[in-house]
């Protein structure tokens, strides 16, 4: 077994280190005062397909697996950045369980990454940015940091996305968003400014669509689709086939083949429905006060007629007198 001289040796002759000290049973790359097994002051670069695997907690300024055909971090414990995380693939084998990822800077993925917990809590900046990759996790959280944004290139997939507590949190993405509850504290906004829209056009005929649809109320398929988070309460809402047939444009179908609707569209829809209704009680309004002033008009008549009627009956009673003398 080679000694710490030799091993100091073999190490600075690879060129692998500039600094390292082996105290005990732990070994320091760039620092003289290593805490654990391994304690790397500066960053860790894998090439050429390397992995970082860790059956414990794995912390450290910087991972970057950048150029790499493949690189993975695979850990049954956490991961706990100081600084920028990028790698291709990030994975807990411990399904789900335990697993937790803890950064003070910002996460980059290009591939994929899961976790049970992504966690920016108590960080002054904390950024998710996923570019092309996919997003799974149990629970996304930004509580307390003062700026935590989900910057999307690709999809995400959560069953909580929690910003509470933070200053600024956002959500940018170019791509899906798919979780089995989504809270916005204050508001949530589409784009809608006149400068981003063309061929701008009436919504016809929206009362006769209205009145098309049919409200319905449902309970999800929990015990066929467990993977997707679905509420057991009961709930209600529109069959997206039914509503395909008469608004196909607040229908959309997503990647695994099945449809989803865009509720909010739909408020458009209600706001002309209702209008067009409007006019219609409007214009009969108008008609039920032109008949009722004709049967003023009518009244008056009858009334005149009447009159006329019963001083007829006096003429005819005062002549029968005069002809009897």
């Amino acid at each position: 077994m080679k000694n710490k001289a030799q091993i100091h040796f073999l190490l600075l002759l690879t060129g692998l280190l500039t600094t390292q000290t082996l105290t005990g049973q732990n070994v320091g790359i760039g620092t003289t005062t290593p805490t654990e097994k391994l304690d790397v002051f500066g960053n860790i670069v894998a090439t050429n397909g390397g992995n970082i695997t860790a059956g414990g907690t794995l912390s450290a300024a910087t991972i970057d697996f950048s150029g790499t055909e493949n690189g993975n971090i695979e850990t049954n414990g956490n991961i706990d950045l100081l600084g920028t995380l990028t790698a291709g693939t990030i994975d807990f084998n411990s399904s789900f369980e335990v697993g937790q990822i803890s950064t003070t800077g910002a996460i980059h993925t290009t591939s994929t990454l899961s976790g049970a917990t992504i966690s920016f809590a108590g960080t002054e900046t904390g950024d998710l940015f996923l570019n092309g990759g996919v997003l799974s996790a149990t629970q996304i959280s930004f509580t307390g940091t003062e700026v935590g944004d989900l910057a999307l290139g690709g999809t995400l997939s959560a069953v909580t996305i929690d910003f509470g507590g933070a200053e600024t949190g956002n959500i940018i993405t170019a791509g899906d968003i798919t979780a089995a509850n989504l809270t916005a504290t204050n508001s949530c906004t589409c784009p809608s400014d006149a400068r981003f829209k063309q061929n701008i056009v009436p919504l016809p005929q929206a009362l006769d669509k209205v009145l098309a649809l049919r409200g319905v109320g449902y309970e999800f398929n929990c015990a066929a689709f467990p993977e997707r988070g679905f509420s057991q309460s009961p709930q209600v809402g529109f069959i997206a086939q039914e509503l395909q047939a008469v608004m196909p444009e607040l229908v959309r179908t997503m990647e695994d083949g099945y449809l989803a609707v865009d509720y909010q569209k739909l408020t458009p829809v209600l706001v002309e429905a209702i209008k067009e209704q409007q006019a219609t009680i409007v214009a009969q309004q108008q008609t039920i006060a032109d008949m009722r002033a004709r049967l003023v008009q009518v009244e008056k008549l009858a009334a005149s007629m009447s009159q006329l009627e019963a001083r007829l009956q006096q003429l005819e009673t005062a002549n029968v007198t005069v002809v009897e003398k």
